[in-house]
């Protein structure tokens, strides 16, 4: 056990050296729930099914600042149902999640990208819909703590930002 997981951070070290993005992999620890690998549609669809439980999924933030960051899929399909997402951060939500947040040289990244660029990003955490929007109605899923007057329907209690790209945006 020992000599594969030696194995598995030699290999992903290897792969976030080589990676075209500084792509930075961590090590995971074999006992600690893996996130449910997700599209923000899927979360659109079926937010009951993700609610309370770590996913990871592709999206691009909108925001300036840590404290505003807004999750979008521009360009994905489309969905049946939408969301507004924003991520937030374990020490600003109650109920604690069971995790801390992993602050490594991608989130770094990714916080001096967010200022002046398009930034798409992996987010990983634990996924609290409150609200989603069918048919131009916003339709109440679950009573959130801190949801309910909010200008957003859900958020992502953020674990991990990782394979970062980050794109100049264009001049006005």
């Amino acid at each position: 056990m020992k000599r594969a997981l030696i194995s598995v951070i030699i290999l992903l070290t290897v792969t976030a050296t080589l990676g075209a993005h500084k792509t930075i992999r961590l090590q995971v620890d074999a006992n600690e729930p893996q996130p449910l690998k997700v599209t923000m549609c899927n979360l659109y669809e079926d937010p009951q099914r993700y609610a309370g439980k770590l996913v990871e999924f592709r999206a691009s933030a909108g925001g300036t600042r840590l404290d505003d960051l807004w999750l979008d899929d521009f360009g994905g399909p489309t969905c049946d149902a939408y969301m507004r997402i924003v991520a937030v951060f374990p020490e600003q939500v109650t109920p604690k999640p069971s995790f801390s947040f992993i602050g490594n040289e991608a989130f770094r990244q990714f916080v001096s990208s967010i200022r002046s660029m398009r930034v798409e990003a992996n987010f990983s955490g634990r996924f609290d819909p409150g609200f989603v929007w069918r048919e131009k109605k916003r339709i109440r899923i679950a009573d959130v703590a801190g949801l309910r007057d909010k200008d957003y329907d859900a958020r992502i209690v953020v674990q991990t930002i990782s394979e970062i790209i980050a794109r100049r945006l264009p001049r006005r």
